[in-house]
């Protein structure tokens, strides 16, 4: 993609796309889905609660899963294994879902052609 609307556009597309997924495919992506849409409620909710190892446990165990699964695939292409960029991704993954997955919940007709 050329531009910044352009790259945003097709990342719309592709999450508004995902209306049309069979249903075992959208069963194959609701625990990740599910995993990070619950994980920062109950991890501020624990450290509200004056728990927040609680809270700790849950991003260590979250970016542990997340962290094999990056390193199996790495490895599997035959890249190299980014281990500091899982926060970093995850962080990202957090801002980037909910911006643009409210917007494509709203999209009604979706346009493959710019």
């Amino acid at each position: 993609k050329t531009s910044f609307r352009e790259f945003i556009n097709q990342k719309i597309r592709h999450l508004a796309a995902g209306r049309q997924y069979r249903f075992i495919h959208k069963l194959m992506l609701a625990p990740f889905l599910l995993s990070w849409a619950w994980f920062y409620p109950v991890w501020l909710a624990s450290a509200y609660m004056g728990m927040p190892e609680i809270g700790l446990g849950l991003i260590a165990f979250r970016w542990f899963l997340m962290g094999t699964v990056l390193w199996l695939e790495t490895k599997r292409y035959g890249q190299r294994y980014p281990v500091l960029a899982v926060p970093l991704m995850d962080a990202f993954y957090s801002f980037y879902y909910l911006s643009t997955g409210l917007v494509s919940l709203f999209t009604r007709k979706i346009v493959w052609k710019t």
